[in-house]
């Protein structure tokens, strides 16, 4: 019996799609799904892009790890700091250009790879409009479009990809009782208090047709209850660098040919872009206690029918 505990229910949806490939990944990769069950809580880290345009796809990136076992990553991390980010500066994909930033990567990422947990990165083809209803966006009952009444469609789709993915994650990985912090980028979806409170009411609801226990105690919040020493922030980097750099991928014409592949190893991509070779070296490394899973959603070609496919990468050593 696997870690990951998929229940088949058709009436997720598409979700029960992506959580059965989940558990199809594995049995194929054993090992690939960390055992969360016996940790008194939780973390779950999030941070999303794509949302610009010119960008191909969506991408959600969700690191889920037990908060007790973090103490080798910190230590690792607080060395990285002292020796080449002494000045505090916020890791994140847009920035590595910065010479600072870019020397203290490979180090930053032999870090990351002391969490023991799960890294899942969707990119979600920026042609669909909803996972939910198969055209158009989704229709929200009067009380619950009241509630969004100052967002665009395309932002309550958002909220609603993040919050079901994550209650996905959970359905699939924690025990009854388990206390959960989330602590999500801070971005349109939490922009204020008032959006953030509505995050959470929506996520309670949802998250109620998921799990089939309850949980212990759920704090959602954003990076900035960082507390100045770049703890919460330097996790979250870690799903900023994963969405940035897979978004970047996905962009090579080769790369979104072979999706029409039904099963891809992919190689390293050359790219004149030296910060994305090395996170997808990283990216491809899954003998670490950090894991990765990586997923793309599309439609086939001439249908509405929406597909999704694993990518496993294959480094350049």
């Amino acid at each position: 019996m696997g870690t990951w505990c998929h229940n088949d229910d058709q009436q997720l949806g598409f979700m029960n799609v992506v959580g059965a490939a989940i558990s199809e990944l594995e049995a194929k990769r054993p090992g690939i799904v960390p055992n969360l069950r016996s940790a008194h809580s939780i973390f779950i880290g999030s941070d999303y892009g794509g949302a610009h345009k010119g960008a191909f796809y969506e991408v959600l990136t969700f690191l889920v790890c037990d908060p007790k076992t973090l103490a080798p990553w910190d230590i690792a991390r607080r060395r990285v700091r002292e020796r080449l980010l002494s000045d505090g500066r916020r890791m994140s994909y847009k920035t590595l250009n910065d010479r600072v930033r870019r020397r203290a990567l490979r180090q930053y990422l032999a870090a990351c790879n002391l969490i023991p947990g799960l890294v899942v990165t969707v990119a979600i083809d920026k042609r669909i409009q909803s996972l939910f209803v198969k055209t158009g966006h989704v229709s929200l009952e009067a009380q619950t479009a009241k509630m969004f009444s100052d967002c665009t469609a395309a932002t309550i789709e958002r909220t609603l990809r993040v919050t079901h993915f994550v209650s996905l994650l959970l359905r699939g990985l924690c025990a009854p009782g388990q206390d959960v912090l989330w602590i999500t980028d801070e971005d349109e979806l939490v922009a204020n208090e008032f959006r953030l409170r509505r995050f959470v009411e929506i996520f309670a609801s949802i998250s109620s047709n998921y799990l089939e226990h309850d949980l212990g105690h759920l704090k959602i919040g954003t990076t900035q209850s960082d507390t100045g020493k770049r703890d919460l922030e330097d996790l979250i980097a870690v799903c900023d660098l994963c969405a940035g750099s897979l978004q970047d991928v996905l962009r090579e014409d080769a790369m979104r040919m072979l999706l029409n592949c039904p099963s891809i190893w992919i190689p390293r991509v050359t790219t004149n872009k030296s910060k994305v070779s090395e996170i997808m070296d990283w990216f491809a490394d899954d003998t670490q206690p950090l894991k990765r899973v990586v997923f793309v959603i599309d439609e086939i070609e001439q249908s509405q029918e929406l597909r999704l496919t694993p990518l496993r990468f294959h480094g350049s050593n």
